[in-house]
């Protein structure tokens, strides 16, 4: 499900997202699960960071993929080379956002490893600490409804697919 965005998280650290921008590309139109980012559209690599974990958005884990890696497929081949030089044996990705995919799965020792990599950025912890998350005015909030219930929740990652169910790193 959408933990598979904490590998998407890494992958844009590792390659300075927060130092560049991002154009949207034609592919997300159709992809469910977004805050429907304009095609064309020029991105901080914040706003697409904050899009990605804070509404979990799918068409922002796509705008990373290519804007990193020229295709889905080429990023996604990253990502399972990344997997394996990781160690993380039981994880293998079909796409950056999560939706169900052919062969695609993960172990909660790969996701919270994940997690503890990518919240080593301050970066990262200011977002994941985000209730909401605001693009040209409409507000999204944040699926982890723990923040501001449960003392000492501050992040990381929800997920949901009708194969995964509900998960939460």
């Amino acid at each position: 499900a959408s933990l598979t965005k904490l590998m998407t998280a890494y992958l844009a650290l590792r390659a300075g997202v927060f130092g560049r921008s991002f154009v949207v590309p034609p592919d997300v139109a159709g992809i469910a699960g977004t805050v429907e980012l304009t095609p064309g559209r020029r991105l901080s690599g914040e706003q697409v960071m904050e899009a990605l974990l804070v509404p979990s958005a799918n068409d922002a884990a796509e705008t990373l993929a290519i804007g990193i890696a020229g295709s889905e497929r080429a990023f996604v081949a990253r990502m399972n080379a990344t997997a394996r030089r990781l160690g993380l044996r039981g994880t293998v990705y079909g796409n950056p956002h999560g939706l169900d995919a052919p062969g695609a799965h993960s172990t909660a020792r790969d996701a919270v490893f994940l997690a503890r990599r990518i919240m080593r950025d301050p970066n990262v912890r200011r977002i994941t600490r985000m209730r909401s998350f605001t693009l040209d005015g409409a507000t999204y909030a944040a699926y982890n409804t723990l923040l501001g219930v449960y003392p000492g929740v501050d992040g990381v990652k929800t997920g949901h697919t009708d194969t995964a169910g509900w998960n939460i790193v």
